[in-house]
């Protein structure tokens, strides 16, 4: 867990395993996926391509799945993927994947909406 590029990679590998199949979602959810995932950009929140990696895995992990966007909410992940957007406001790729990320985790989660505007998303976004 320590190791930036490491965590980059399984951040990477959870994303590709996780777009168009509901059942990966699922396994990942089920696993610890997202709290890992969290742990990793709270860990290494100098790193961006890891911020990057992180927020593109919670948004695939979050898409059609209420579950894992209640893990996140209750993870960290919207205070992290804020974290990273104001960490790294210059890195416009990472700005995307918060934002797709940011729109998943709060699609029908009146709890993540809350908590994203608690964490300062809405000046983030703008």
């Amino acid at each position: 867990r320590e190791h930036a590029e490491l965590q980059r990679a399984a951040c990477t590998t959870l994303h590709h395993t996780t777009i168009d199949n509901a059942k990966n979602r699922v396994k990942a959810g089920n696993a610890g996926a997202i709290d890992a995932v969290v742990a990793a950009m709270q860990g290494h929140r100098e790193h961006a391509e890891l911020q990057r990696a992180a927020c593109t895995t919670l948004h695939h992990t979050t898409i059609d799945n209420a579950k894992n966007r209640v893990k996140a909410g209750n993870a960290g992940a919207i205070d992290a993927v804020v974290a990273a957007m104001q960490g790294h406001s210059e890195h416009a790729e990472l700005q995307v994947a918060a934002c797709w990320t940011l729109s998943h985790t709060t699609t029908d989660n009146a709890t993540n909406r809350a908590k994203a505007g608690k964490a300062g998303a809405i000046d983030a976004v703008v």
